[in-house]
């Protein structure tokens, strides 16, 4: 310990006169300046460290209550326990979130009922997770972009999956989705990019738009017999009477004919299913939907039958390898950037006697100097 303060002004060396207490609990706290004189404001400004520091460790504080729950961290292992339901969270809003990237293990006791809104998002070490049977739902988001997330065990007791529960667990191969689950929402498992396969049960009554979008591995979407809203044909995901096809996986190759009795195409239904090479569309289908064969890059060739009346929004956009299409006169609505970035197109036949009015952004991105359009004999010119 200094026993005396000495210090400089200017190029003159003087001895403070006072000498500098010893510290002795709070009281060496308050100094003393050069002239004697007590410095509380020294002492101030610790106070207000320490309460920095306090305030610190609360904010990484390494258990704690969520609700009527209590959780703790130790290690890469985060422990959750009680009775009820766990609280849904905003983003950034669980009280762990700022241990998101040291989370590799999550166990959850038996007596949560739930797993709240946003509770693991971004938990990006997370590799695996049991969910006990003591829940039946799994919030929005609930484990959105948990990117090392390899298996996950859904149990029985679960009715619901919110959605984007699983969005971008782009490690994540496998999913059982148990008897039990009545409803997959809004882009449940949009990217996840090695999911392999699906098996939806006999309970599931609504799946959400989009649910398995961007899942690039997708060879196959198997649905059981007894399920009364939807079913499954060689892989494809249709609605029960399969009147409506729902979702192609991705990764499925080569042609495909789609069924007679398949009336509209679902939004999004074959989108960047880059192995697929033509496609038979059967008369009867009257709509096709937004972003339907959307990044379709392997795609050449499309008919489409008499029997269309519409083709929405960006339906064929960033088809790359798609030179040429015929467009029926029963077609009466052709939707904004349809074709977009179609930049190999050369050939587009047309069969109305009065052309139909559609947007300057239908051909976006085509090369249209290049493109020759074939219509009847004696069409209108406007």
């Amino acid at each position: 310990m200094i026993d005396k303060i000495t210090m400089f002004v200017g190029a003159k060396r003087k001895k403070a006169q006072k000498s500098e207490p010893r510290f002795s609990g709070l009281t060496g706290l308050t100094r003393f300046r050069a002239d004697g004189r007590k410095n509380h404001g020294y002492l101030a400004c610790l106070m207000k460290i320490m309460v920095l520091l306090l305030c610190t460790m609360t904010a990484y504080a390494q258990s704690g209550t969520t609700g009527s729950l209590q959780w703790s961290i130790s290690g890469g292992t985060l422990t959750i326990s009680g009775n009820g339901e766990m609280p849904n969270y905003s983003q950034w809003g669980a009280p762990w979130y700022s241990y998101r990237e040291s989370i590799t293990t999550v166990n959850i006791g038996n007596g949560v009922t739930s797993i709240g809104n946003q509770a693991f998002g971004s938990c990006y070490a997370l590799t695996s997770i049991a969910i006990p049977n003591s829940v039946t739902s799994i919030g929005v988001a609930a484990f959105a972009l948990c990117t090392g997330l390899t298996t996950v065990f859904i149990p029985n007791s679960v009715t619901s999956i919110g959605s984007y529960a699983f969005t971008a667990c782009r490690a994540l191969t496998t999913v059982n989705i148990p008897n039990g689950v009545t409803s997959v929402g809004f882009e449940a498992f949009w990217e996840c990019s090695t999911l392999a396969t699906v098996t939806i049960p006999g309970s599931v009554t609504s799946i959400g738009n989009q649910a398995f979008h961007y899942c690039f591995a997708l060879t196959s979407i198997e649905v059981a017999a007894d399920n009364l809203n939807y079913s499954s044909l060689d892989g494809v995901l249709f609605n029960k009477d399969q009147s409506i096809l729902i979702k192609y996986p991705a990764s499925k190759q080569g042609e495909y004919v789609i069924p007679d009795g398949v009336t509209s195409i679902s939004a999004s239904a074959f989108s960047y299913s880059s192995g697929l090479t033509s496609v038979t569309i059967p008369n009867g289908l009257t709509s096709i939907g937004v972003d339907a064969f959307a990044s379709c890059t392997g795609l050449t060739t499309v008919t489409i039958p008499n029997s269309v009346t519409s083709i929405d929004e960006s339906a064929f956009g960033h088809c790359s390898r798609l030179t040429s299409v015929i467009i029926p006169n029963s077609v009466t609505s052709i939707g904004e950037y349809a074709f977009i970035g179609c930049s190999r197109l050369t050939s587009v036949t047309v069969s109305w006697n009065n052309p139909i009015i559609i947007s300057s952004s239908v051909f976006e991105g085509c090369v249209t100097n290049y493109v020759r359009l074939f219509t009847p004999l004696g069409t209108a010119n406007t």
